[in-house]
């Protein structure tokens, strides 16, 4: 069968869109597309599977839930316009808005979304025939804990009192979308996406071309009542050569550049993180703080492969938390694009973290007293494996540099990251670079790493740290519905960890982000989510 190439084929929907965004304005404006590109591609549209950041930020312009986030972490309203807790936490009311509706399309009359929209679609989360990543956002609510009482109106019933909860409903997976689109896509609803949100999907050719055009149904507004998005269309490429992407950039062939990796950090940053002065007049560098740690995980059985565990020691542990200069690896390998780990694995932007705490401050010294005290030496030096990705190469090898310094002499094993995800989780792995990021926007997504009825391959407490006081906290915190207790409560429990030595906290993540200078409103998101409702380009 006969078809365009594939390059020629995107340019040209590209073009057919742009040409229906200028009909609808007046002659002399030119159409706005925001442009990015997506090196690690789209592997579905459908929300059930917006695990990773490259299905979320995609998702997250074509569907909406009940509520969302604002800058601060705070639940806002959504297609709920306002709800009710119960006093005990345990039953949800939601008031859903009556002028949000589905996107116009070939399948149904253009109609309202309402309240057993969200029934079908949080139970379709649930189904284990859908087979979603996210089944475990309801994992707290009732059997039969979705009830409709109206058509806008939706009750959200949980077994237990759950703080967290309401934040989780911000997450993608619980975006609402129409029973009839599938009904009649199916699986293929991962390429025909319908939601309420603020752009429509209009055409995706994998692995080259995803295109999103304004959704005129919209119900949003800014604070001046002015209707949103303001932008026309959305424009995200897949190209994987990072250094092509950054060239094309430069010649403003993307309004938005993410990320620092690739070589292009060194060309647009100096040595202090800054962007060149080269570039400031055409460019703009967007930090904001990411609810994320990087760390090192230690294995804490008795027993790994058959052979007895040297960091079952917490002197071992504690030496090697001490011998590695945090502030420097931030300054020279991130160039300060970051910030150094030395408050708990908690990380910045939470009011549960902490400033700094002892045991993660630079101490080389105390570290080689620490060795000698465990049994090591010259003679008898400590071996370590650490195993990381490529990835995080020039980090790993900061690091073996560092413990050399105190005597721990370490090999760098390069891994494919599914390969270390999966060993991590059958415990195969004695040391192992990782990194957290805040599925939801609570300091219990963190700490649930290290609670015990957590251990993996069930749940992600990778290193099998066991606390019983850690335990007793974390089961008093999950159920506290007073902000502040909850706040005391999670620095207690992060402290637990740090005096257990269970990890190796090494840096707290920044978003980062270069624009065109004529891109203005792109906000903040501590969970480093893309929102283009507010996008102006001039």
């Amino acid at each position: 069968m006969f078809r365009f190439s594939t390059l020629l084929c995107s340019f040209v929907i590209l073009n057919l869109l742009i040409f229906s965004c200028k009909s609808e304005e007046k002659n002399n404006v030119k159409p706005s597309v925001f442009r990015y590109n997506e090196a690690a591609g789209i592997t579905s549209l459908d929300p059930a599977f917006s695990r990773t950041f490259e299905n979320l930020w995609a998702v997250n312009q074509i569907f909406e839930g009940l509520v969302q986030l604002d800058e601060k972490m705070e639940v806002q309203a959504a297609v709920a316009k306002n709800w009710e807790i119960s006093d005990d936490g345990l039953n949800y009311t939601f008031h859903l808005r009556d002028d949000v509706y589905f996107h116009s399309n070939p399948i149904f009359e253009k109609r309202k979304v309402t309240a057993a929209d969200f029934l079908f679609s949080f139970n379709r989360i649930r189904d284990e025939k859908t087979a979603s990543p996210g089944i475990w956002v309801f994992s707290k609510v009732a059997k039969d804990g979705f009830t409709v009482a109206d058509d806008s109106t939706f009750i959200i019933s949980l077994e237990e009192a759950f703080p967290p909860f309401l934040s989780i409903l911000s997450m993608k997976y619980c975006s609402v979308l129409p029973k009839e689109a599938i009904d009649h896509y199916g699986d293929d609803f991962r390429a025909n996406p319908i939601g309420s949100g603020p752009f429509v999907f209009k055409f995706w050719e994998e692995n080259q071309l995803l295109t999103l055009v304004k959704n005129p149904d919209y119900y949003g507004k800014d604070k001046k009542g002015n209707p949103i998005p303001y932008i026309d269309a959305v424009s995200i490429s897949f190209k994987k050569d990072q250094n092509a992407v950054f060239l094309d950039f430069l010649k403003g062939n993307y309004e938005m550049l993410q990320g620092i990796e690739g070589s292009y950090k060194e060309e647009l940053l100096d040595e202090n993180g800054n962007l060149r002065n080269e570039y400031q007049e055409a460019l703009v560098l967007e930090r904001s703080p990411w609810l994320k740690t990087d760390y090192l995980g230690f294995l804490l059985d008795s027993l790994v492969n058959g052979e007895e565990n040297p960091l079952l020691d917490i002197k071992v542990r504690s030496a090697i938390n001490l011998a590695i200069d945090r502030k420097l690896m931030t300054k020279v390998l991130l160039r300060n694009l970051g910030s150094p780990a030395i408050g708990g694995f908690i990380p910045e932007g939470f009011p549960s973290h902490s400033e700094a705490m002892s045991q993660y401050h630079y101490q080389p010294g105390k570290a080689i007293t620490l060795l000698k005290e465990a049994g090591y030496s010259e003679e008898n030096p400590m071996r370590l494996v650490l195993n990381t990705t490529s990835a995080y190469a020039d980090l790993s090898e900061f690091i073996q540099y560092q413990l050399s310094m105190v005597g721990i002499k370490v090999e760098v094993n390069i891994m494919e990251s599914g390969n270390l995800n999966e060993m991590v989780a059958h415990s195969n792995l004695l040391l192992f670079k990782k990194s957290w990021l805040a599925d939801y926007p609570d300091e219990e997504n963190f700490m649930a790493l290290f609670y015990s009825a957590n251990f993996c391959p069930d749940g992600p407490n990778y290193t099998h740290f066991k606390n019983n006081e850690f335990d007793r906290l974390y089961e008093e915190s999950i159920h506290e519905l007073d902000r502040g207790k909850r706040i005391r409560l999670n620095q207690q429990m992060d402290s637990i960890v740090a005096d257990g030595q269970a990890i190796v906290p090494l840096f707290y993540g920044q978003a980062v982000k270069f624009l065109r200078n004529n891109v203005k409103g792109l906000p903040d998101s501590p969970v480093n989510m893309l929102d283009l409702r507010e996008v102006v380009m001039n």
